[in-house]
């Protein structure tokens, strides 16, 4: 369905990334790596599972400081995503 695209009509500073274009990759890759930026990855709750891996939104707000967030949502399926 492509609902990933409204984001870009909807949001500023939205970047839409597709995997395998080297040069996606590359701005991705410095996002994520930039240590200015906290990152968060859009995924399904599992129940935390005993992971302190898992943030909540309470969480992120806490923990941003002077830091930009960079929002990652996966558009595919959960079978493509995983």
């Amino acid at each position: 369905s492509n609902t990933g695209g409204l984001l870009g009509l909807l949001l500023n500073n939205c970047y839409l990334l597709m995997k395998g274009l080297p040069e996606h990759d590359s701005i991705l890759d410095n996002m994520i790596n930039n240590p200015d930026n906290l990152v968060v990855i859009l995924w399904p709750d599992q129940g935390n599972k005993g992971s302190s891996s898992y943030l909540s939104l309470d969480d992120v707000r806490t923990t941003l400081d002077d830091k930009n967030v960079v929002l990652v949502v996966v558009d595919g399926t959960w079978r493509n995503a995983r």
